[in-house]
């Protein structure tokens, strides 16, 4: 083969490739848009924490409530503010929450989240434990908890509807 026929071969396998350079910026590329969206990201797993909370929350009410109306017995959600957990009881003592063992459990909040305040007719509660009550007839005692996310400052209100018993949820909603 002819040196003019080796530099021919040479030049069209030069261009059938990448150059390293461009390999580089090509990854340079890459890894700057996957450094700008991991914030994006992980702003919003921070509301979607807040919402699962709440959504929690107003499921447990619920759950209550129709065990309340079902069993024909008061049930209780207590709402410890100082530990940010939750739980539901037979409100008489000594009486069948309706809950299996493996579902009877006392529920922390994520480590983000604060139970920050909860109403009851006109108390205000901010530290220690409060309550809503179901009752066999489907209402309720009057109650809001409002739920905030530390890192994030959102705050998401459950709201119990004294005569229908039905919780309902504001977002962005602070009472204090």
């Amino acid at each position: 083969m002819s040196s003019a026929g080796r530099a021919l071969n040479s030049s069209e396998s030069r261009g059938a490739g990448f150059v390293l350079v461009e390999l580089i910026v090509v990854l340079i590329i890459a890894g700057l848009m996957v450094a700008l969206t991991i914030p994006v990201f992980t702003s919003s797993m921070e509301g979607l924490r807040l919402k699962a909370a709440v959504r929690d929350v107003v499921s447990t009410m619920k759950h209550a409530r129709s065990t309340a109306v079902f069993r024909q017995i008061p049930q209780k959600v207590s709402f410890d503010l100082d530990a940010d957990t939750y739980r539901v009881a037979a409100l008489v003592a000594g009486e069948d929450d309706g809950l299996p063992d493996g579902r009877r459990r006392e529920v922390a909040l994520h480590a983000d989240l604060r139970i920050s305040a909860m109403e009851s007719g006109d108390e205000r509660i901010e530290s220690g434990e409060g309550h809503v009550v179901f009752y066999p007839d489907g209402s309720s005692s009057d109650g809001a908890v409002t739920i905030r996310n530390e890192k994030t400052d959102e705050v998401s209100t459950v709201t119990v509807d004294i005569f229908t018993g039905v919780a309902t949820v504001s977002f962005g909603d602070d009472r204090g």
